[in-house]
């Protein structure tokens, strides 16, 4: 499967298995295999399965929504990476983001700074699978455009 490159693309996922499990859920309470327990605040089992339907489906949403912007920023970097302006930059710092894993690793992040337009920026890189070649104070490719928007080739 492919690894996720943007945040977003972590939470479509995350969203997508809660809500289809929310979904699941509803469907048991529909068909009366699941039902309340005695200290559920809601006993009606209809009523139950149709917070569950809502839930999920808020859930499925939102995993759209993300997918929609994890969309956008790929569209968005294969652009810059074509047509964007070439200007050089800096690694400020290379680090291994722990809080987040998949399949049992944790991405790099590389921050950088760069100058157009008389503006400094500083960004960072999408996740990054394996251990980048750049380290601080290097000397970084960046592709930007007039918007303020850039990406970094690995």
């Amino acid at each position: 499967m492919k690894r996720p490159k943007y945040m977003e693309d972590m939470l479509k996922m995350i969203f997508f298995w809660i809500g289809a499990m929310f979904l699941v859920v509803s469907v048991l309470m529909f068909f009366r295999v699941m039902k309340p327990k005695e200290s559920s605040l809601v006993q009606n089992q209809l009523l139950l399965g149709i917070i569950f339907l809502a839930t999920g489906m808020l859930f499925l949403i939102t995993a759209v929504c993300m997918g929609i912007v994890a969309m956008k920023k790929n569209k968005l970097q294969d652009e810059l990476l074509k047509n964007g302006v070439t200007v050089s930059g800096i690694v400020e710092k290379v680090y291994l983001k722990k809080s987040t894993q998949y399949g049992k690793q944790s991405p790099y992040i590389i921050c950088y700074a760069y100058t157009h337009s008389d503006k400094e920026y500083h960004k960072k890189s999408g996740y990054l699978w394996v251990e980048p070649r750049y380290k601080i104070g290097d000397a970084i490719t960046v592709y930007v455009n007039d918007n303020g928007k850039s990406a970094i080739k690995i």
